[in-house]
C-alpha cells in the first residue's frame, strides 16, 4: 500500500491500481483482503474523479457491462458509476445516468425484462428505462457485490461477493440461502431448480435450492 501511494501521488495511477490487484490474494479467508480493499476502494475513486480517457485498468476493476434488452430496441451498458442507454437501431446514447457508487454488476430478467443494476457497496436497484428513475431493492448483499443474476422465472436472485453466493426472493425481498464457497460467479439453471456456482481456482459446485444438497 505504500508504494501504491508513492505512485498515486506521482500521479501514475494505473500502475497502483495494477499493483494494488496483483497483490489482492485470490483466497477469501486471507485477512490481507481487507487491508487491501479500501485502498483498492479509493483508488477507483480517484480514477474516475479524474476521468482518465481510454484508459482501462481490468473488466474485474471496473465492472463493465452490456447487454440488450428483451424487445431488442435498447442497449444498457455500465462503466464506473455511469449507466449509459442507447437505441439500437440508431446507436443514438438518448440517456445517461450518474449513481452514487459504482455500478459493478448489472443483469437483465429473462422473463420480465427488468434491469438490475449492483453497486460496489452491496445496494441493488432497479431501473425503469423509460424515465431513467432507479428503485433500492429491500435486501443487500452481506458485504461487497460483485456478480447479479436472475433466475429464468424472474422471481429469484443471486448476489456474489466476498466468498459469498446469497439467493433472494425478489417479490417479498427475503433471503432464500445464503452459500460460503469463495465463490466469484454464480448461474441458475434453465429451470431455475439448480444453482452453478464457480470458485476460486474454476472449480464448481451445482446447488439443489429445494433440498441445499451439493455435488462438485
Amino acid at each position: 500500500t505504500n508504494q501504491a501511494t508513492k505512485l498515486i501521488d506521482n500521479g501514475d495511477i494505473k500502475s497502483a491500481a495494477t499493483l494494488l490487484l496483483k497483490a489482492l490474494p485470490e483466497d477469501f479467508n486471507n485477512p490481507s483482503r481487507s487491508i487491501l480493499k479500501e485502498p483498492l476502494h479509493k483508488l477507483y475513486d480517484i480514477y474516475y474523479n479524474q476521468d482518465i480517457k481510454g484508459e482501462i485498468l481490468s473488466d474485474s476493476f471496473t465492472g463493465s457491462y452490456s447487454a440488450f434488452t428483451l424487445d431488442n430496441k435498447y442497449v444498457i451498458t455500465t462503466s464506473g458509476r455511469r449507466v449509459l442507454l442507447w437505441e439500437t437501431a440508431s446507436g443514438v446514447n438518448f440517456a445517461t445516468l450518474n449513481c452514487k457508487e459504482y455500478i459493478v454488476s448489472a443483469d437483465i430478467s429473462p422473463y420480465s425484462g427488468t434491469i438490475y443494476l449492483a453497486d460496489i457497496k452491496g445496494e441493488i436497484n432497479k431501473l425503469d428505462v423509460a424515465t431513467g428513475n432507479m428503485e433500492p431493492l429491500p435486501f443487500k448483499h452481506r458485504s461487497n457485490v460483485r456478480f447479479i443474476k436472475v433466475s429464468p422465472d424472474g422471481k429469484q436472485m443471486v448476489t456474489v461477493g466476498d466468498g459469498v453466493a446469497q439467493v433472494w426472493n425478489l417479490d417479498s425481498g427475503t433471503q432464500a440461502g445464503e452459500l460460503i464457497l469463495d465463490a466469484i460467479r454464480a448461474d441458475f439453471s434453465p429451470n431455475g431448480n439448480r444453482l452453478l456456482i464457480v470458485s476460486t481456482k474454476s472449480k464448481v459446485s451445482e446447488i439443489d435450492l429445494a433440498t441445499g444438497a451439493r455435488r462438485n
